[in-house]
Parts: structure tokens; sequence; C-alpha cells
């Protein structure tokens, strides 16, 4: 049995755990986000000369030959993977006219400043550490007949600074639900990376995996590497397993949280011309104590959802071979390779059920249908079942969809299970005869947003839609 939490209202979506393939979806925990609230402020670039920052490394000042010169470092932030903007304040004597600056040690973009604004101020430095052991050190020297004084301030080194700018999995999920974006953009990019880029009234972050393993968050300029990488991602979620000798086959699926909805966040995502991929965002069961990955009883075996949806208004789909999902109605990659990419279920080795789009997109609308692996498919491919209604381009839809897994007995698929589907309220199919599964250890492990185009067509320009008030029930066929 699942917890008793069968009712869920998934957007505005929280980001849970960690990102990438198969990211982890974690129940916001209050407490913890409460004690981070008390012990962190953020990391905020406030003026131009002055920093707040979370890190805690210290600073190493030599003793000045005369006390009225002083330097100390500011603020230090990460902008980037292997690159810091480091804040140097500066309290020079009034007395002294001759200044001789330099770095002592530390690679950076910026040279010493030769000239100084008045005797107190602050400047900043992009310093770009070749190893772990290196500091930036700054030395400024003061000649004069009657102030003369030799002072340096080092940043930590570079490995201690690093460790400071990790994220763990859990730190990630907090930072994200105390960010409470009100639009999430989801993308694949044509660099091999996927990102969400979230918008909110604090401002502006970005979650990004690329190919080479790399899991990064960027909140209001600050950079963050998240300790993880992508195989651990696909091991930690029981994700799908094709494609991981080949990158460029790989959609990331980044998973959400529970939050409840406000009325206020919604989610986009982009699926750029000349590619198939946009990219999943799942409500992963076996994160939310309904069993885990693969075969396992405790997974739920009906679900009724609902989810709202928009084409912005330059989207196309101009021939009938244009196909584009756009929901998981319910699914178990964990299981096997089938349920997608051609792969035919076989009763234990996995199932989907998918909602599309097909052009063409005259008149202003695309039609809609339920794309479905299951036992009887004709073919290495699921089943397209057309509905009789079209989605108008630009406006506003609300999709619902009940599957019911089928009933087994003695490891005979019973046709029984059930496919319904409404768009905007009015019924558009309603099947009692679907088999997907040979064993009742075969449930959901998913469900949730998801795009990607084709077949073997791909988008044919930069197609946009909007996702909103994501809702399910677990083992009920209503809300």
């Amino acid at each position: 049995m699942g917890p008793d939490l069968s009712r869920r209202r998934l957007l505005g979506y929280a980001l849970g755990g960690a990102v990438g393939l198969g990211a982890t979806a974690l129940a916001k925990d209050a407490q913890d986000d409460r004690r981070e609230a008390q012990s962190t402020t953020g990391t905020t670039w406030t003026t131009g000369t002055t920093w707040t920052t979370e890190t805690t490394g210290t600073t190493e000042t030599t003793d000045p030959i005369i006390d009225d010169v002083e330097l100390s470092i500011g603020g230090l932030r990460r902008v980037g993977p292997f690159t810091y903007e480091v804040v140097f304040d500066y309290s020079l004597p009034s007395a002294a006219e001759n200044y001789e600056s330099e770095f002592m040690q530390g690679v950076t973009n910026e040279g010493a400043p030769n000239a100084f604004e008045g005797t107190d101020g602050s400047y900043v430095v992009t310093w770009k550490p070749q190893d772990d052991d290196e500091r930036l050190v700054w030395q400024v020297r003061t000649t004069d007949n009657s102030v003369d004084a030799l002072v340096q301030v080092a940043t930590p080194p570079s490995e201690a600074v690093q460790a400071e700018w990790t994220l763990s999995l859990s730190e990630l999920k907090r930072r994200f639900d105390r960010f409470a974006p009100t639009e999430l953009f989801v993308t694949f990019d044509a660099s091999n990376s996927q990102s969400i880029r979230a918008f909110g009234p604090n401002g502006k972050a970005k979650l990004t995996a690329l190919s080479s393993g790399l899991v990064s968050y960027v909140r209001n300029g600050s950079w963050w590497r998240v300790a993880t990488d992508l195989d651990e991602l696909l091991l930690l979620n029981g994700s799908d397993r094709s494609g991981r000798e080949n990158f460029s086959m790989r959609r990331y699926d980044f998973l959400v949280g529970n939050s409840p909805y406000n009325g206020m966040q919604r989610m986009r995502h982009r699926l750029k011309e000349g590619y198939h991929q946009g990219t999943n965002v799942f409500y992963f069961f076996p994160n939310h104590g309904y069993g885990t990955p693969g075969l396992d009883r405790a997974q739920p075996d009906a679900v009724y959802s609902r989810f709202y949806v928009r084409f912005e208004d330059e989207w196309s789909q101009p021939t009938p071979s244009d196909t584009c999902k756009i929901y998981w109605a319910g699914a178990n990659l964990s299981a096997g390779d089938a349920g997608q990419s051609g792969e035919e279920p076989t009763g234990d080795n996995g199932w989907s059920v998918r909602v599309f789009t097909r052009g063409p997109d005259d008149g202003g609308s695309v039609s809609l249908g339920t794309y479905v692996y299951h036992l009887d498919q004709s073919g290495r491919f699921g089943s397209l079942w057309p509905w009789p209604d079209e989605i108008s381009i630009g406006d506003w839809h609300q999709i619902d969809a009940y599957v019911k897994l089928n009933s087994v007995t003695d490891g005979s698929a019973n046709a029984d299970g059930i496919v319904r589907t409404w768009l905007d309220g009015k019924r558009q199919e309603d099947r009692e005869d679907v088999r997907w599964r040979t064993t009742k250890a075969l449930g959901f492990d998913r469900i949730g947003p998801g795009s990607y185009w084709g077949g073997s067509e791909v988008s044919p320009r930069d197609n946009e839609l909007v996702y909103d008030d994501h809702q399910f029930n677990v083992g009920h066929d209503h809300l």
C-alpha cells in the first residue's frame, strides 16, 4: 500500500532532490526548509561593491606595519565551473600617495588596480584557479615619506572554496523549493544539455545537466555544482536504460515533488527546431512510498489525472506525419525497456499510455490521440488511438485521463484494462479491453508531462507548450 496521500496536485512544480536523467523526486521537508532558512541568508549581489555570501572560508591577512592600512575579502562567489568573482575591500591612509599593487599568486582576467578611488573602497576581480592549492593573493605596498606599509590578503585555497559552492541533492531541493518560482522553462539544448530555467519574484535560476555528467545550479548569477552525476541519477531512479552509451538518445527526466498548487506556477517546454527532445517531468511513485522501481505490487494499479495545456501561438505541425507526445498518463519504464523506443511489451517488461498531437495545423488547431504500448499492439511501436475532437492553438485546454491496468489470472493477462480520456470535459475514448501485464507486480512507476517530437520527424521550428495545474488521484476513477 502507498502512503495515505492518494490525491496529488502537482503544479506548482517543486523540484525534488536531484536533477538530470531519472532525477529523484522527494516530498518537501518543511522542517529542513525552516532549518536552512534560519541558518543561511542566500547569496545575493547587493550593489556593485558589496557582497553578502554564504561562503564561510576564512581569509588570511598579514599584520600591517601601519595599522591604518587594511585589506580584506569582502565577498566571494562562484560564477562558473572553475571561475569565481572576488570582492576585495581596502582602507588606505590618507597620508599615503604612492601605491604598488599586484597579485602575488592566482590567475585572474584583470590585473591588480594601479589607482584607488578614495581611501576606502572595493573592487571586483575574476579568479580562475588552475589547481586545488591555488590562492588569490593580493598585495599592496604604500611608499611615502610618512607612511610605509606592506599588506597581503588571500582567499582560501581553491579546493576549499569549491567545496563551499557544492550542493548535496537535499540542499539543492531545499534551495529550489524556497526559491518558489512561478514559471519553469524546460528545454533540451543543442549542446546536449538539458535545463530548467525558473523565474519568479525572487529572481531567476537555472538547473542544468551536461553531457559530461556535470549537474549545475545557477541562481541570480551565483553558480553551484550539484554533488551527483548522470550515472548515479540513472541508477537512483531505475530510469529507462536505453541510450546510456549514446548521450544524444538520452532524455532527461526532471522529476517533481508534490508541493501544493497555488494557482500561480506554470511550466513551459521548448522543442527546438531540428530536434526530437523536449523533456519529461515525472512524478516517480517509488520515491513517494509506492513500492520500488521495477516490479513491485505496491505500485499503483489505477490513476486518474488532469492537466491544463496551451500550445503557443506559433506552434507548427504542418503535416500528418508530425506527431508530438505531450503527456504520460501512466507508464512503467523501470521494469524493462518496453513502453518506448519501439520495445514491445511482454507482460513484465514495461508499458505506457501517452497523449499525443498530430498535424496538420490548418485552421489553427491540431488533432489529439492516445499512444499506447500494450500486449496487443501491431508491431514494435505502440498503437495510435485518435480522438474525435481537435485542440485549438493559443488557448488553454483541460485534458483528463483515467488508466487502470488489467487484472491477471494465473499469469495470463485479462482483457479488462481501461483507458478513458476527456478534452475540455468531453469524453474522447472509453476502452475497457486493454492488456498490458501478465503479473500484478507491474504497476505505475511514473506519471506527468513529457514532450517528444516524432517518430522519425523532428520539430520544424522552436515549438513551445505550457502546462498548468497538474493533478492526479491514485486508485480512483475521478479527482
